[in-house]
């Protein structure tokens, strides 16, 4: 007796279309926690070489770098204890869209004085005086954290055709790999 020939099945669309959408989502989010992590380490070692123009053109006050001398400390801006740099952080979060990522301090992460003891501002207040300056203490403005964003969007323009790349490596890994049902 012949065999009854099969209809054809045409798979479900979601059920194609999900565990791509899930491969493509995740290769975007391991791409975009690659560059990151690697703007975390960027913006540090940028700081560790002074490399914004308002650490070379507003040098520190001849008083700060004689009391950071004093304390044995490193006399370039905002590395004396190390805690400022050493404190950078990069977090991630879940959003309705997808995943953000955030480079920064943690929101409840203090500043030290020059014998590493924990003092009453929180670093994000440091930073702010820092970037923004201020009349009432007399600190000068020191961009850092604001020419680092500029040059990070600059750097994550060309991100977007990785991004692509990776997700269609995972997509065709994905079809290659992996049975429709």
């Amino acid at each position: 007796m012949a065999k009854k020939p099969q209809k054809s099945k045409i798979p479900k669309f979601s059920a194609v279309v999900t565990p791509l959408a899930e491969e493509l989502h995740d290769a975007a989010v391991a791409t975009l926690s690659v560059f990151a992590y690697a703007e975390r380490d960027r913006f540090v070692e940028e700081i560790e070489r002074q490399d914004f123009p308002a650490f070379r053109h507003v040098p520190l006050a001849a008083s700060t770098l004689a009391r950071k001398a004093a304390a044995g400390r490193d006399l370039r801006t905002m590395i004396a204890t190390g805690n400022y740099i050493d404190s950078i952080r990069v977090f991630r979060r879940t959003v309705v869209n997808g995943v953000e990522w955030r480079i920064g301090f943690h929101p409840r992460k203090r500043a030290r004085d020059l014998d590493g003891r924990i003092v009453d501002i929180l670093l994000e207040e440091v930073a702010k005086i820092q970037e923004h300056g201020s009349l009432s203490a007399g600190v000068p403005a020191r961009p850092h954290w604001s020419v680092h964003q500029r040059r990070m969007a600059v750097r994550s323009r060309a991100l977007r055709p990785e991004i692509l790349a990776a997700a269609m490596r995972a997509a065709r890994h994905r079809l290659k790999t992996k049975k429709v049902k």
